[in-house]
């Protein structure tokens, strides 16, 4: 019965073609025909169909991000082929233990005792309460795989469709329709979250994890099976689009959870612009994620191309599996250069999210990967104040955290081929290594660029260079005038040492007169202005409770620095006597940074870096 439903429901018909170095698999899906790429040359022969959708998209989405909570900026780890409580905790353990920062962990399907109960399945997670706990004692943050369907097999559906929990067909006939489904039975029937009984059941369910500690949900694509029902369904409310459906499942995860957790530690990770999947509303997705995509070069550009979409229609926190998630994966050296060129990518997004199936974890290469690796997550996370200060931005103005760099027609996915620039906010510039070369072009944008590697080589507008880009390297810049606020823990970056942990740490480049206004919460700010002038250089900065470290890039050296309205700080000689002194400042002349330790006491106070 259930063989013969999904031969009628769903044709797929999959055919691997090989065309010399072109390989797709071409899909039929009822009316709709879909290409999943594993090239740039098949890619391209979606193009036109793509840029529709996209401009469709981008036209029916409205309202503002979400401000996504502080934790999900940090990095997150996951795997796909074990699945259980030993799993979850040695691979979070591996990543402390190699001093990787780690903020939050996926447990991934299957976790249930079916699809969806809820109920952590004993056999896989015998102690989920203390697998949550445990993580929560190490700051990481537990974050779980779920859907809007229930499937035939799972022991509470009789209950759901007995009650008329499902949604139906227009005609009504069947009380319980199923749709195709890529898990368990490969049917399922989906919740009405229109209908006020279904919605207080599924919301019990969800309690049962909730009421545990987890944070956030990973939640998938079952809404892209809706139209299986037709383009309209019958809902309790009436009849509604799928696009309504889809709409009212992600918004019932994220309101609901906020409602349990609270704004600062609910999320939910969803797609964002995903073809051919559906996407979640913008003003619920915390962190969107383009996902499954190929352990391939053509992945990678895959999820750069949908993560430049969904942040040119106003997503605001968006990443992708690094790695990618699915294909015939090797452990050898070239993947390890895909690999660690996705991580450098993962860092400089919003969401930097590390898992999927097959191999993952850095170690597995070399020591030398997990050097990179650990690099550029310590890099993400000290960004961490930076994202939380661009998502609360993106709340205010509905501009996205990453913003592309566009060359043409905005409804054009062909803007960005062979480029990928984009900003961090509007201070950070990232050109992406997208193949397996060392060394790429990249014209630079409107503004004064610093190279993030060699801060005293600064790029014009309109300039292009051919940038030499080893392993360990990645395409950053910061731009001139840019003030970035940092959280630092160690010296592994340069942009401090362990005594700046309690402290905010801002990072300085001068350049006329610039001002930045930065966002601690919606309603708490700190504003910092930074003015050249002939003998020196003056900043000032509002009343705050934050004890400060600044690194000030200068062109000349320094001679006195004084705190008004407090009078003169206390020249160090050596970087450890700043670091074990209070109200002082350090030069360093070997790269003209000028390190500043202060705090505002409540009140606005002038930072005078007078030179001599």
């Amino acid at each position: 019965m259930q063989t013969t439903l999904i031969l009628k429901k769903l044709l797929i018909i999959i055919i691997t073609v090989s065309l010399g170095l072109s390989l797709f698999i071409y899909i039929k899906y009822k009316d709709a025909i879909f290409l999943k790429f594993f090239n740039e040359n098949t890619r391209r022969l979606n193009i036109e169909k793509n840029n529709r959708l996209y401009e469709d998209v981008y036209k029916a989405l409205e309202g503002h991000p979400p401000i996504t909570p502080k934790w999900v900026f940090e990095p997150w780890v996951w795997e796909d082929n074990i699945n259980t409580q030993e799993s979850t905790w040695e691979l979070v353990k591996e990543y402390l233990d190699r001093n990787i920062p780690v903020g939050g962990v996926i447990i991934d399907s299957p976790w249930q005792t079916g699809y969806n109960t809820f109920e952590f399945d004993s056999e896989r997670y015998p102690d989920p309460g203390k697998l949550i706990s445990d993580l929560k004692n190490v700051d990481v943050h537990t974050i779980l795989w779920t859907t809007s369907a229930v499937v035939p097999n799972s022991p509470n559906y009789d209950f759901a469709c007995d009650n008329g929990f499902f949604i139906r067909k227009v005609d009504g006939q069947d009380p319980c329709p199923v749709t195709y489904f890529w898990r368990s039975a490969y049917t399922a029937s989906h919740i009405d979250f229109f209908n006020p009984d279904a919605l207080a059941w599924w919301q019990s369910l969800m309690d049962k994890v909730l009421d545990i500690g987890i944070d956030g949900w990973k939640v998938d694509k079952s809404d892209y099976y809706v139209s299986d029902l037709g383009d309209k369904i019958q809902t309790f409310s009436g009849v509604k689009s799928v696009k309504e459906y889809s709409n009212v499942f992600y918004k019932t995860f994220y309101e609901y959870t906020k409602k349990k957790r609270g704004p600062d530690l609910a999320m939910i990770t969803a797609r964002p612009f995903d073809y051919p999947y559906w996407y979640a509303p913008i003003n619920v997705n915390t962190a969107g994620w383009v996902g499954d995509q190929t352990h391939t070069w053509a992945g990678l550009r895959h999820a750069l191309n949908n993560i430049f979409i969904s942040a040119s229609a106003g997503f605001g926190a968006v990443g992708s599996d690094i790695g990618g998630y699915f294909g015939d994966q090797k452990i050898n050296s070239e993947f390890k250069i895909l690999f660690i060129r996705w991580a450098q990518m993962g860092a400089m997004m919003p969401i930097m999210e590390n898992g999927g199936l097959n191999e993952h974890r850095p170690w597995m290469f070399d020591e030398e990967t997990v050097d990179i690796y650990r690099y550029f997550a310590k890099l993400h996370h000290q960004l961490v104040p930076y994202l939380y200060h661009l998502s609360i931005e993106a709340n205010k103005t509905g501009v996205s955290l990453v913003r592309p760099i566009e060359k043409g027609d905005k409804f054009d996915v062909t803007n960005w081929e062979d480029d990928w620039r984009y900003t961090l906010g509007g201070d950070i510039l990232i050109a992406p290594m997208y193949d397996n070369s060392m060394q790429r072009s990249i014209t630079f944008p409107e503004g004064s660029w610093i190279d993030y590697w060699n801060d005293d080589n600064i790029f014009k507008s309109g300039q292009t260079v051919v940038y030499s880009a080893p392993l360990s390297k990645y395409p950053i810049f910061w731009k001139a005038g840019a003030i970035i606020p940092l959280q630092v823990d160690d010296s592994e970056t340069g942009h401090g040492s362990p005594v700046s942990k309690e402290r905010l740490t801002f990072i300085l480049y001068p350049f006329g007169k610039s001002d930045f206004v930065f966002y601690q919460t919606s309603n708490d700010s700190i504003k910092l202005e930074s003015i050249q002038q002939t003998d020196g250089l003056t900043i000032n900065v509002s009343a705050s409770s934050e004890n400060f470290i600044f690194r000030v890039k200068v062109s000349d050296e320094i001679g006195e620095v004084k705190l008004h309205p407090f009078g003169n700080l206390i020249r160090k000689n050596t970087l450890s006597d700043f670091e074990s002194a209070e109200l002082c400042w350090y030069f360093d002349s070997g790269k003209n940074y000028a390190w500043i330790k202060f705090s505002t006491v409540g009140n606005a106070v002038s930072l005078e870096l007078i030179t001599g």
